[in-house]
C-alpha cells in the first residue's frame, strides 16, 4: 500500500484540479486552432512540376513549335534538377510542364524557372505572355460559375467581367485569381473613305497620330496648394468607341473635320481560339474561382457567395446575372462533416458499451468528454505540424478513432475490475490504471508502427498518404496521453464511492463460451482446414477485388471529355459540343453544365478539337453518377458518331 500512496497514479489523483485545467485550456486551444486550419480536398502541398503557359496570339501550330515551344523546352532543359519535359502545343499557345525530383525546394524550382524564362523571352517572341505557376491543388478551381445573359453578348460580359466585376473579386481575402475561359473582347475597326482622304490632303499615318495625341492620358504638371499637392493631367481616354466619330481632325488652314466625314466605325469580336459557355443562357462567360495556396477554401466560397450575391442585384438590372455551377467546397464540407458524426457516433457506441458492461452511467458518460477532447487536443499537432483539413487527414482522425475508444474501454474496464473485487475507489484507479499503461503502451507503439511504412511511401500517393500516417500517428499518441492522465481521474469522479452489489449478467454468458472452448480443444484439427480455407479466400479477393487510388463514392458532378477529328473548325467544334450540350440537358437528374472548347477545368489550353463539359447533378438525384455516366456515354456515342475519343468520370477522378 505505501507503493500505491508514493505511486505515480495517486500523484495524478492529488493534483486532478490542475491536470483537468490544462487539458481543458489545451482542448479549448484545439477548438480556437481547429477554426484556422485550412480545408481543402486535397493536401495543401505544392508538387514538383513547374506549368510554363505562353500564350502568342493567333500564331499557326507550325510556328508554335518552332519559335516558341522547341528553344523555350531546349533552354528549360538546362535547368537544374528537371527530370522530364512535357509539352502541348495549340494555336497561338504552348503549354510545358516541368517534372523536378522530390528533394528539391519547390519555390528554388520555381525561381529557376523563372530565371530561365526571362533569359530566353526576346528570343522566342518579344510579344508572347509566359504565365509561370507552381503545381499545387489550390492551381485547381475551388467552384466554378458564369455571367450569362439572354440579350448581352459575350464580348460585352467579357468586359462586364474583366473591368469592373473581377476587381472587386480579387478584393476578397484568399481570392488568388479569377480564371476567365475563353473571353471574347470587342474589336473595332475604322474604315477610311479614301476618296474623301485625297479630296483633303490626309494620309493614314497623318490620321493615326492625331487620333493617338486625342485618346491618351498625359501629365502635365503639379499644384501645390494649402499644404496638398495636386497631379494635373489631361485625360483624353474614350470611355466609348462611338466617341471617337466625333474627333476633330486637323486639315490645316485652322480648319478641321470630324473623324465621322471620312470613316466608319465597325464593331467586331475579336477572333477567338477559345470557347465557353453554360446550360442556362444563350451567351455566357465561364469562370473559375481560385484561391491562395494557404486559404481556407470554405471560407473564401462562404464570402465569394456573399459578393456575388450582392452583384447579381445591380447586374440584374443590366440583364446579367452570375450563376454558380460547381461548388468544391461541399465535398470538404461533408468530410468534415463525417468526422463529427463519427466522433459523435463514437462516443454513443463507447458509452452504450461501458454502460451495457458494467452498468455504471455516470461512468459511461465520461466517453462524452473523453473523446472530444482527445481530438480537439489532435488538432494541436496538425497546426503545429502544418496538415490542413482534408480527405487524408480526415480520414485519419476517423481511422484512430477506434483505437482511441480501445484504450479509453480497456482502462476503465481495468479500473471496474478491481472495484468490483471490493477494492477502494482510490486503490482500484491506482492498480487498474498501473497494470494496465504498458500493456496499453505496447499496443499503442506496435499500432503506430504498422503506419510508419507510409511515411516512407514516395511519390504522389506518398505525399498525400503522409499526412494519414501522421495523423493517426499524432491522435494515437494523444490518446494515450489522454488514457495516462485524464481517463483515472474520470473514473475518480464518476465512480460511487461504495460498490453497489448487482448481478453480473455477463458470467452466464462467460460460463457458456468457457464450456465451448474445452469441447473444442477436443477437436482441435477442425482448426487447420479453417485457417488454410481462409487463407486461399484472402489470397484470392486480393487477387480479384480491384485496386484504386481513392475509393469510388458518388461527387454529385461529372466531366465528360471530348476530342473530335483534328480537321475541325472553331465552330464546327461548337455545333458538335452544343448538341452534345442538349443530350446532357434532356438528362433527368442533371441540373446544369458548364462546356469548355479549346481549354479544360484547370488552367490547360487545348487544340480547338478538344473540350469539357463540368455537369451538376440534382442534389436530390434518383439514379447514382455512376448510372448517369453509362446513360451519357450511351446516348452521346449513339448520337455523336464522329467522336474520336469520350472519357466521362466524376471531377476528382479526372
Amino acid at each position: 500500500m505505501r507503493q500505491d500512496k508514493k505511486g505515480f497514479y495517486l500523484y495524478i489523483l492529488k493534483n486532478k484540479l490542475a491536470i483537468i485545467l490544462i487539458i481543458t485550456l489545451l482542448a479549448l486551444v484545439g477548438y480556437k486552432l481547429s477554426n484556422t486550419i485550412p480545408k481543402g480536398v486535397l493536401p495543401n502541398i505544392f508538387f514538383p512540376r513547374i506549368e510554363v503557359i505562353i500564350d502568342n496570339g493567333h500564331a499557326p501550330i507550325s510556328q508554335m513549335l518552332y519559335t516558341v515551344t522547341k528553344p523555350s523546352e531546349e533552354a528549360l532543359k538546362t535547368v537544374q534538377d528537371v527530370q522530364k519535359i512535357v509539352s502541348s502545343t495549340s494555336v497561338g499557345s504552348t503549354e510545358i510542364n516541368l517534372y523536378f525530383d522530390w528533394s528539391i525546394d519547390p519555390y528554388l524550382a520555381y525561381q529557376l524557372v523563372q530565371a530561365r524564362m526571362a533569359d530566353i523571352k526576346n528570343s522566342i517572341s518579344p510579344d508572347a505572355k509566359i504565365t509561370i505557376r507552381q503545381a499545387t491543388p489550390s492551381m485547381y478551381p475551388v467552384s466554378i460559375y458564369a455571367i450569362g445573359s439572354d440579350d448581352v453578348s459575350r464580348a460585352k460580359l467579357t468586359e462586364k467581367l474583366y473591368y469592373e466585376l473581377k476587381p472587386v473579386m480579387l478584393g476578397i481575402e484568399g481570392v488568388y485569381d479569377i480564371q476567365m475561359k475563353s473571353p471574347a473582347w470587342s474589336e473595332y475597326k475604322l474604315v477610311l473613305d479614301s476618296k474623301k482622304i485625297a479630296t483633303y490632303k490626309l494620309d493614314i499615318n497623318n490620321i493615326t497620330t492625331q487620333l493617338k495625341a486625342q485618346n491618351s492620358i498625359d501629365f502635365l504638371g503639379l499644384i501645390k496648394a494649402k499644404h496638398t499637392q495636386y497631379i494635373l493631367s489631361l485625360n483624353q481616354k474614350r470611355d466609348n468607341a462611338n466617341d471617337l466619330l466625333s474627333l476633330r481632325i486637323n486639315i490645316g488652314n485652322q480648319k478641321s473635320i470630324k473623324l465621322s466625314d471620312i470613316a466608319l466605325l465597325l464593331e467586331k469580336q475579336n477572333p477567338i481560339k477559345q470557347y465557353s459557355a453554360s446550360s442556362r443562357y444563350k451567351n455566357s462567360l465561364v469562370f473559375n474561382l481560385l484561391r491562395q495556396p494557404s486559404a481556407n477554401s470554405i471560407d473564401v466560397q462562404n464570402a465569394f457567395n456573399k459578393k456575388v450575391e450582392e452583384l447579381n442585384k445591380k447586374l440584374s438590372k443590366e440583364g446579367m446575372h452570375i450563376e454558380k455551377y460547381y461548388d468544391g467546397t461541399d465535398f470538404i464540407k461533408e468530410a468534415v462533416g463525417s468526422v463529427i458524426d463519427a466522433i459523435a457516433l463514437g462516443s454513443l457506441i463507447a458509452v452504450l458499451i461501458i454502460f451495457f458492461f458494467l452498468r455504471k452511467f455516470r461512468l459511461s458518460l465520461a466517453a462524452l468528454v473523453i473523446i472530444p477532447i482527445t481530438f480537439f487536443i489532435t488538432m494541436i499537432g496538425m497546426k503545429f505540424i502544418g496538415i490542413d483539413f482534408n480527405i487524408f487527414s480526415l480520414g485519419g482522425m476517423v481511422a484512430a478513432m477506434g483505437g482511441l475508444i480501445d484504450q479509453m474501454l480497456i482502462v476503465i474496464e481495468n479500473i471496474e475490475r478491481h472495484y468490483e473485487k471490493g477494492e477502494t475507489k482510490r486503490d482500484a484507479i491506482i492498480k487498474g490504471s498501473r497494470e494496465i499503461l504498458p500493456i496499453m503502451g505496447v499496443a499503442t507503439i506496435l499500432s503506430i508502427l504498422i503506419f510508419i511504412p507510409l511515411l516512407l511511401v514516395s511519390g504522389i500517393v506518398g505525399v498525400f498518404f503522409k499526412q494519414l500516417a501522421i495523423v493517426l500517428v499524432t491522435t494515437y499518441f494523444i490518446s494515450q496521453f489522454i488514457a495516462i492522465f485524464l481517463t483515472p481521474i474520470m473514473a475518480y469522479i464518476t465512480l460511487p464511492k461504495e460498490q453497489s452489489k448487482h448481478e453480473d449478467f455477463m458470467q452466464t454468458y462467460i460460463d457458456r463460451y468457457i464450456s465451448f472452448l474445452r469441447k473444442s480443444f477436443k477437436y482441435s484439427w477442425i482448426s487447420l482446414p479453417i485457417i488454410i480455407a481462409s487463407l486461399a479466400t484472402s489470397v484470392y479477393l486480393y487477387l480479384h477485388i480491384p485496386s484504386t487510388f481513392l475509393p469510388e463514392w458518388d461527387e454529385g458532378n461529372i466531366v465528360v471529355d471530348l476530342v473530335m477529328p483534328t480537321d475541325i473548325t472553331l465552330e464546327q467544334s461548337r455545333s458538335e459540343f452544343e448538341q452534345i450540350g442538349k443530350i446532357i440537358s434532356s438528362t433527368k437528374e442533371v441540373e446544369g453544365w458548364t462546356m469548355r472548347i479549346g481549354t479544360g477545368l484547370g488552367g490547360l489550353n487545348k487544340p480547338i478539337n478538344q473540350g469539357d463539359f463540368l455537369v451538376t447533378l440534382d442534389s436530390h438525384h434518383k439514379r447514382s453518377s455512376f448510372e448517369v455516366i453509362d446513360e451519357l456515354r450511351a446516348k452521346i456515342e449513339q448520337q455523336i458518331p464522329n467522336i474520336v475519343e469520350l472519357g466521362i468520370s466524376q471531377v476528382l477522378e479526372d
